[in-house]
C-alpha cells in the first residue's frame, strides 16, 4: 500500500505515457479534446456557484439539501473534465482516478438523494395547479371579503339599532372607561346635562369636570365641592343600586363594571314613582283610619241599634204572650209579623257586625291545621249534620297560615249553605284540597240544588238572595263574609255549580314553607260514639 502511495503522488506518471501519445500528438485531434474538455469544466464550474448563490437567497427553499449535493457533484464532474486535460501532457492517471472515485461517491449520493426526493416533488403542485388554487383561493378570498362587508353591515346596523334603543329609552345611560373618562352616553343623559349644567357633553370628558359641573350649575361652593367629590369618588366604585336627589329629581343609579375596566351607569328617574308611593302612603294611613273608624262607628251603632230592638222584641213578646187571647185573628198574625221582623233585624245587626270584623289582622296569623278546623265546625253544627243526615268526607287537609278564628268562620259558612241548601235528598259534603304554587286551593263540595250560571258571581256581594225567606232562611250576607276573610288572607274564592246537581266552592290558602299535615281527618259513627252519620272521610 505504501509503494502505491508512493509511486501514485510522490512519482506521479512513472510508467504510464500522456495521454497526448494516445492522440499521436495530432493538433486537431488533441486541441477538440482540450478544447471541449475546458468548455465543460468552465460550465460545470458555473452551474455549482449559481445553485449556492440560489439556495443562500432563499432561506425557505425546499429540498435544501439535496441541491447542495448536485452543486457538489457537479464540481467535482468539472475536476474529473480538467484532470482529462492534465493527463494529455502530463500521465497522473492514479490522481485522476481519485478525483472519479470521490465524484463517483458523490454521484450515488446523489443519486440516492433524488430517488428520495421524487414523492416530494411530485407533490408539489404543478403550475396549472398553483393556478387553479390561485383561482379558488381568490374567489373565497372575494366570497369573505363579500361576507365580512355584509357582517360589517348588518353589525353597522345592530349597532344603530341599539343606539335607537337606547336613545329611545327613558333612561339616562352612559360609559366610562378605565380612566373615568366618558366614551358613550345616550340622548336623554346629554340631553339632561347640558339642561342642568348648560355644557354639551363630549368624548373623553373626565368625570371630575362633569361632577364640577353639576356641583357649580346648582351654586355649591368649592369646600363643599371637595366634600361632595369625595362622597362622589368612593360611591363611584360601589356597584351597588344607589338613590340620589339630583336637582330635585330622585334617581335610582344602577352601575355594572365593563371588560375594559370601566363602568356603564344607567339612571333612572324616578321621581313620579316616589310620588305615587307617598301618595299611596298618605292614602294608605288615610283609609286605615277611615276603617278603624267604621270599625268603631259600627260597634257603636249596633250596640245602639239593638238595644231599642231588644225593647221592641220584649214588650211585643209581652203583648204576644199576655194578651193574645184578646187579639183578633188578623191582629195576631201583625204581632207575629212585628216579632219576626224585630228579630230578622236583631240578626241582620249581627250579621253586619261580623262582616265588619272579617276583615283578618296579619299579626293573628299562625300554623293553622284544617283537619281541627274541621273538627270544630262540624261541632258547631251537630245538630244540623244531626237532623239532615249529612254525610261529610273529607280528604288528607294540609296545615294553612291564618288566623284560626277567621279560617273556622269561612268554612262554617260554607258548610252550613251545603247543609241548607238541599235537594230533599241526603246531603253529602266533601273537603277535598290540591297544592298550588305557595298557596292550597281548597273546595267544598255539596250534592245541593246547585246555582245557575248568571248568578255564581253575584252571590258574593252582600244581601243577595236567590230564594225567599220562607225557602231559604237567611240574611244574604254568609258568603259576602266569606269572601272578605278569603281576600283578607290574599286568596281568592269562587264556585263552580251545575243547577239541579251540585255546587263546588273553591278557595286558595296561603301555603307554609315547607311543612305539611299529613293526617287524615277522619271522623264517623265510631269515632263520635253517636248515632247520626256526623263526618266520615
Amino acid at each position: 500500500m505504501l509503494e502505491f502511495i508512493r509511486d501514485s503522488f510522490l512519482t506521479p506518471g512513472e510508467g504510464f505515457m500522456p495521454h497526448g501519445m494516445c492522440l499521436s500528438w495530432q493538433p486537431g485531434a488533441l486541441w477538440l479534446n482540450v478544447g471541449t474538455d475546458a468548455l465543460i469544466v468552465l460550465a460545470y464550474l458555473s452551474i455549482p456557484f449559481i445553485l449556492l448563490s440560489f439556495v443562500r437567497q432563499r432561506d425557505d427553499i425546499a429540498f435544501r439539501g439535496v441541491i447542495q449535493l448536485f452543486a457538489g457533484f457537479i464540481f467535482f464532474c468539472a475536476l474529473t473534465h480538467a484532470s482529462g486535460i492534465w493527463v494529455v501532457w502530463f500521465p497522473d492517471f492514479i490522481a485522476q482516478g481519485m478525483l472519479k472515485v470521490i465524484a463517483a461517491v458523490i454521484s450515488l449520493s446523489t443519486a440516492f438523494a433524488l430517488w428520495r426526493m421524487i414523492p416530494k416533488a411530485l407533490a408539489i403542485p404543478s403550475p396549472s395547479q398553483l393556478t387553479e388554487a390561485n383561482a379558488k383561493l381568490a374567489e373565497a378570498n372575494a366570497t369573505l371579503e363579500a361576507k365580512v362587508q355584509e357582517r360589517t353591515r348588518e353589525l353597522e346596523e345592530t349597532r344603530n339599532l341599539l343606539q335607537s334603543m337606547i336613545d329611545a329609552m327613558p333612561v339616562e345611560v352612559a360609559h366610562r372607561d378605565r380612566g373615568r373618562r366618558l366614551k358613550f352616553w345616550n340622548i336623554p343623559f346629554g340631553a339632561r346635562f347640558q339642561e342642568d349644567t348648560g355644557i354639551a357633553v363630549r368624548e373623553d370628558m373626565p368625570h371630575e369636570e362633569m361632577f364640577l359641573a353639576r356641583m357649580q350649575a346648582i351654586g355649591i361652593n368649592d369646600s363643599d365641592c371637595d366634600e361632595a367629590w369625595e362622597e362622589t369618588s368612593l360611591a363611584y366604585d360601589d356597584l351597588q343600586p344607589r338613590e340620589l336627589h339630583i336637582n330635585g329629581r330622585d334617581m335610582l343609579v344602577l352601575r355594572t363594571p365593563t371588560s375594559d375596566g370601566g363602568v356603564v351607569s344607567a339612571a333612572i328617574d324616578v321621581s313620579r314613582v316616589k310620588r305615587a308611593e307617598r301618595t299611596l302612603e298618605a292614602r294608605t294611613a288615610e283609609l286605615e283610619r277611615s276603617n278603624a273608624e267604621l270599625t268603631q262607628f259600627a260597634h257603636i251603632a249596633s250596640h245602639d241599634l239593638q238595644e231599642p230592638l231588644r225593647t221592641i222584641g220584649s214588650y211585643l213578646k209581652l203583648l204576644h204572650d199576655g194578651y193574645q187571647n184578646q187579639f183578633d185573628d188578623q191582629a195576631r198574625l201583625f204581632m207575629r209579623f212585628a216579632m219576626d221582623g224585630a228579630t230578622r233585624m236583631q240578626q241582620l245587626i249581627k250579621d253586619l257586625m261580623a262582616y265588619s270584623r272579617a276583615g283578618t289582622d296579619p299579626t293573628l296569623r299562625t300554623s293553622v291545621p284544617l283537619y281541627g278546623v274541621l273538627e270544630t265546625v262540624e261541632e258547631t253544627l251537630s245538630k244540623e249534620i244531626s237532623e239532615a243526615s249529612v254525610e261529610i268526607l273529607a280528604d288528607t287537609l294540609p296545615t294553612v297560615m291564618g288566623d284560626r278564628a277567621r279560617i273556622t268562620q269561612l268554612v262554617r259558612h260554607l258548610m252550613d249553605n251545603a247543609v241548607k241548601y238541599n235537594n230533599g235528598q241526603r246531603p253529602m259534603v266533601r273537603m277535598s284540597v290540591e297544592r298550588g304554587p305557595g298557596e292550597w286551593v281548597i273546595a267544598i263540595e255539596d250534592n245541593g240544588i246547585g246555582i245557575a250560571l248568571e248568578y255564581q258571581d253575584q252571590i258574593f256581594d252582600m244581601f243577595q238572595r236567590l230564594h225567599l225567606r220562607d225557602e231559604y232562611p237567611g240574611a244574604g250576607i254568609g258568603l259576602a263574609i266569606a269572601k272578605r276573610i278569603v281576600e283578607g288572607f290574599g286568596g281568592r274564592i269562587w264556585v263552580e255549580s251545575i243547577l239541579g246537581v251540585g255546587s263546588t266552592f273553591y278557595f286558595t290558602m296561603p301555603d307554609i314553607p315547607g311543612e305539611q299535615n299529613e293526617e287524615a281527618y277522619r271522623f264517623g259513627q265510631a269515632a263520635r260514639g253517636q248515632s247520626n252519620p256526623g263526618l266520615a272521610g
